[in-house]
């Protein structure tokens, strides 16, 4: 069952939009679910994501949780490390999953160059055709893996407002697997959630990289589906991180905005994060209305993370290295302590955008 985030309208049938134009969010009869974790991968998970069975696996999940040495109970989770190098094969899995039930042949992406790859990763593994549709100045290394595995890439404008609206009108011919315009991919992302439950028996902070903020959202939900089962009586606080020169969801919380105001100007060394306008923010500005936290960290605070990242053998893209940045920051403003358990999602490996480290 599928439910609008905007008007709340309910669908039994396939939707890629509301007929108000607002997302869907998959929702389930808890009910009806008994919560089992075995096998191995996002397998281990399958009875709490929408697809039926695992058709094929390239690995996906179960990535390292890293004790890190400068700060006391402080742990990075390196979804770098996933098939395609980062936290977005959670979400492919799941789409690709669903796009073959469907019976699709045609898959389309918007992206800033991860989950381009990462889609184009999971349709070449399933014998599905992908165009990948990229705004101008993404990363020859992405482009690059999105070239090697297959897919047709088609630059279009400069912010990935631009590919999202092309997919869009095209969504009749080629099936969407994305972030907001699927709402089955974004279920992948909330594993995270589960695997972090099974690995740390306390968990205060995670310290989020964000710009569509689908994966905050998802973490979100999957910490909450773990509360509605009992296996948690408190959900970890939830730490939106964007840069400064990006930074549209923590402006719009610092004004007490119900929804995202678009950034005007949004060039900053963290590519992966670069949104003008969020496709989930008004759903992340509720989860941060819940007690939850937003910071900002400058290019130089990103720079400085990357690299202590590299010194605890953690190769890191800018992008998910403003984790550990504003890990730092909240760190020096006292919002965390030693006393906490947190992590810091390493969303995205350093080989993505390896110049950013010359």
């Amino acid at each position: 069952m599928l439910k609008c985030l905007k008007c709340g309208r309910v669908y039994e049938e396939e939707k890629v939009l509301c007929e108000c134009g607002g997302f869907l969010e998959v929702i389930y009869d808890y009910d009806e679910i008994e919560p089992k974790f075995s096998g191995k991968g996002l397998k281990r998970y399958i009875n709490l994501l929408p697809i039926k069975k695992e058709i094929f696996s390239l690995g996906e999940g179960q990535t390292p949780l890293i004790k890190l040495r400068k700060y006391k109970n402080l742990y990075a989770k390196n979804d770098g490390l996933n098939p395609s190098g980062s936290f977005k094969d959670r979400g492919s899995y799941v789409g690709i999953h669903k796009a073959l039930e469907l019976g699709k042949k045609i898959i389309s992406v918007a992206s800033t160059g991860n989950m381009g790859a990462s889609v184009a990763c999971y349709a070449a593994a399933a014998g599905i055709r992908a165009k990948v549709y990229v705004p101008k100045g993404v990363s020859k290394a992405k482009l690059a893996q999105i070239i090697a595995y297959g897919a047709e890439i088609v630059e279009t404008g400069r912010y990935m407002k631009d590919a999202v609206q092309v997919v869009l009108s095209r969504r009749k011919s080629e099936y969407p697997v994305m972030n907001a315009l699927n709402p089955y991919y974004v279920e992948g992302f909330k594993t995270t959630a589960y695997e972090l439950f099974e690995e740390l028996e306390n968990l205060d902070f995670v310290f989020v990289p964000t710009g569509s903020g689908g994966n905050a959202f998802a973490l979100y939900k999957g910490f909450n589906e773990l509360k509605i089962f009992s296996f948690l009586d408190d959900i970890p606080k939830i730490v939106i991180v964007q840069p400064e020169k990006c930074s549209a969801i923590v402006d719009s919380y610092e004004k007490g905005l119900d929804y995202v105001e678009e950034v005007e100007d949004c060039e900053t060394i963290a590519g992966a994060i670069r949104i003008k306008a969020p496709l989930y923010g008004s759903e992340v500005l509720k989860i941060l209305k819940k007690g939850n936290f937003a910071i900002k960290v400058s290019e130089e605070e990103i720079k400085r993370a990357m690299f202590e990242l590299g010194r605890e053998g953690i190769f890191a893209e800018p992008s998910a290295a403003v984790s550990l940045a504003g890990f730092k920051k909240a760190w020096e403003q006292g919002v965390t302590d030693s006393k906490d358990v947190s992590v810091v999602l390493i969303t995205g490996n350093g080989l993505k955008d390896p110049t950013a480290f010359i």
